[in-house]
C-alpha cells in the first residue's frame, strides 16, 4: 500500500512541507541531478537577464526594483514550498530566479566581464567543495542549522546598522557572509539528502542552495571584482 502523506519541518522559511509520496520517488542520483540542474537553470536565467536586459534594468527606479525583488523572491519561495504540483513549483522557482536577476543585473552592470567570470568560477568551486564535504559529514552540517540561522540574523542586523549610521558596510561582512553561506550550502545539501527523493523535494532543496550560491557570488564579486571606469 503506497504512502501519500506530507511531513512538516521547521526551516528558516517557516513550516515547509516535504513531499513524502512514495510513488513519486526517484533514484537518489536522479534526485541530486535535478537539484544541480535546477540551480544551474537559475544561474542561466540570471546570465541571460544580465546579457540582454541590462539596459532596461538600469533605467528601472530603485524602489520598483526592490519591490519586484521582494515580492518575487518571497512569492516564489512560498509557491515552491507550499505547492503540491511540480509544475507550479517550477514556475515558483522561475519567479525566484527572475526576481534575483532584477537585482543581479544592476550589480553586474558595474563590473567588468573577467571579474564576473572569476567570481562565478570561485563560487562554483566553493559549491562543489561544500557539497562534497557535506556528503562526507552530513550530521555535522545538520547540527549547524540553528547556529547558522542565528549568525545570519546577527550579521543582517549589524550590516544594516552600519549602513544606517556609517553610510557604508564594512568589508569584513563580505567575508563573513561568504563563510556563512558556504556553511549553508553544506547544511542545505545534507538536509536535501534527508528528504525523500521526489521532484517537489528536489525543487525545494534547489531554492535554498540557489539562494546560497547567489549570496556567495555577490560577495566574492564585491571583494575581488574590478569595477568599470
Amino acid at each position: 500500500m503506497s504512502e501519500n502523506t506530507t511531513k512538516k519541518k521547521d526551516d528558516l522559511m517557516g513550516k515547509v512541507q516535504f513531499d513524502m509520496a512514495a510513488e513519486d520517488q526517484q533514484s537518489r542520483g536522479t534526485y541530486n541531478a535535478a537539484i544541480g540542474l535546477t540551480v544551474i537553470a537559475g544561474c542561466l536565467i540570471n546570465y541571460l537577464m544580465s546579457r540582454f536586459l541590462s539596459a532596461p534594468m538600469a533605467n528601472m527606479h530603485p524602489i520598483l526594483s526592490l519591490v519586484l525583488y521582494l515580492a518575487g523572491s518571497f512569492g516564489g519561495l512560498y509557491i515552491v514550498n507550499r505547492s503540491e504540483n511540480p509544475g507550479a513549483a517550477i514556475l515558483g522557482f522561475g519567479l525566484l530566479a527572475v526576481s534575483m536577476g532584477v537585482v543581479l543585473t544592476g550589480i553586474l552592470s558595474h563590473y567588468e566581464l573577467p571579474s564576473i567570470q572569476n567570481a562565478f568560477l570561485i563560487t562554483a568551486g566553493i559549491c562543489a567543495v561544500m557539497t562534497l564535504v557535506s556528503s562526507l559529514a552530513p550530521n555535522f552540517f545538520l547540527s549547524l542549522g540553528k547556529a547558522l540561522g542565528i549568525t545570519l540574523l546577527i550579521v543582517i542586523i549589524a550590516e544594516v546598522f552600519c549602513l544606517i549610521f556609517f553610510r557604508s558596510a564594512l568589508s569584513i561582512f563580505d567575508y563573513v557572509v561568504i563563510l556563512l553561506f558556504s556553511g549553508y550550502i553544506g547544511y542545505d545539501w545534507a538536509l536535501a539528502q534527508q528528504r525523500p527523493a521526489t521532484l517537489l523535494n528536489a525543487l525545494r532543496s534547489s531554492c535554498a542552495i540557489y539562494v546560497d550560491v547567489i549570496n556567495i557570488f555577490v560577495r566574492i564579486l564585491s571583494i575581488m571584482g574590478k569595477r568599470k571606469d
